[in-house]
């Protein structure tokens, strides 16, 4: 899953009444379609989109980690309500696919476009498995930090699968011995301990290092997976940058999301610090 766009959410009780979503720059209002609904549970916001056919209902869960009122995208689900089954013209609105197998390892990938099945090439840093009725894909940023984890499912047992979940999870430990690679992950406040660290950001989310030592030769790592090839094309997404804390630096993104670093200030910030990789 690497979209991860910012939200914000007005509430009665916890009903949620008006959507905002920030795109280019700035918060737009988003519509509330008939066969969604959205309700606060905890300090997380669970919306539910019906398809056409009423067979099949998304599941997004939105999170506020930091508690500023901006929501992120944490996971998607899809879950089938009735029999109907996930045939070709059974499973509206969602992507199929169909995967060629030798035991449990998958060999070839099919996903339905236009109206025919067309050949999904297995890229160097993905791997897909069987674990009975389910396929799981496994893909690894060029960061080496963490991993996109998708499930796919074949519900009535036709040969074609729909993707049930897709979630980020960090490879690494958030606080390690040292000279670390750490994935930034929303909600969950990283640390590299001694030695040069780098600080993996994927982008479109709020994230937080606690540690942060230019001295020691930290670095942050720049992997949205946009296209950005140098700091120039990073630069164009500046919004702000502004002291927090004591001794912390935030630095705004806009659109592509906001990092908070402790242990440096604003002065100390320079692009030696960085490492664009896309």
């Amino acid at each position: 899953m690497s979209g991860k766009d910012l939200y914000r959410f007005a509430f009665s009780g916890n009903d949620v009444v008006a959507v905002e979503e920030f795109d280019d720059g700035r918060w737009e209002p988003e519509h509330i379609e008939r066969d969604e609904t959205y309700e606060r549970d905890g300090g997380a916001v669970i919306k539910k989109e019906i398809n056409r056919s009423g067979s099949v209902v998304e599941i997004t869960r939105y999170e506020d980690s930091d508690g500023d009122g901006v929501f992120h995208e944490v996971s998607e689900q899809y879950v089938t309500q009735s029999a109907t089954g996930a045939g070709v013209n059974g499973a509206a609105g969602r992507d199929l696919y169909r995967f060629t197998f030798t035991g449990n390892s998958v060999t070839a990938v099919e996903e339905f476009d236009d109206g025919r099945w067309e050949p999904d090439r297995i890229e160097r840093d993905e791997s897909y498995v069987r674990e009975g009725n389910v396929v799981i894909k496994t893909e690894t940023g060029r960061s080496g930090a963490g991993v996109e984890i998708t499930r796919y499912e074949d519900a009535d047992g036709d040969g074609v699968f729909t993707k049930l979940s897709e979630i980020w999870q960090s490879s690494q430990a958030t606080s390690l011995s040292g000279n670390d690679v750490v994935l930034l992950t929303s909600g969950v406040d990283a640390q590299g301990g001694q030695g040069a660290d780098r600080f993996v950001f994927n982008g479109k989310s709020s994230v937080k290092v606690l540690d942060f030592a230019i001295g020691e030769g930290d670095k942050l790592v720049i992997d949205t997976g946009t296209g950005l090839g140098s700091v120039a094309d990073l630069a164009r997404y500046l919004v702000d940058i502004r002291s927090v804390e004591k001794q912390a630096v935030q630095i705004d993104f806009g659109q592509l999301g906001q990092i908070t670093l402790v242990g440096v200030s604003a002065a100390d910030l320079s692009t030696s610090m960085l490492d664009i990789v896309s």
